[in-house]
């Protein structure tokens, strides 16, 4: 179970930076439904992680950011 929740961690970690370097890069914008759906994903993957290992801190950065980018995307319709 360790092992798949690291997954989740790294995995997670690599998509919101792939998400904040294509923005950086001017490749897509910060309130595009790829962008925001990149943040969603990230945000929910580092959530298990950080549950998992009882990083409630993390936790609750991570849930506010997926919960903001899943309201934004639903916004965008």
């Amino acid at each position: 179970m360790v092992f798949f929740f690291q997954c989740c961690g790294w995995t997670g970690a690599i998509i919101l930076l792939a998400g904040f370097y294509l923005n950086l890069s001017g490749k897509w914008e910060a309130v595009s439904k790829n962008y925001l759906g990149l943040n969603a994903i990230g945000s929910a993957l580092l959530n298990m992680n950080a549950f998992y290992f009882k990083a409630y801190p993390f936790l609750l950065v991570n849930f506010i950011w997926m919960l903001i980018s899943i309201y934004k995307l639903w916004k965008k319709g």
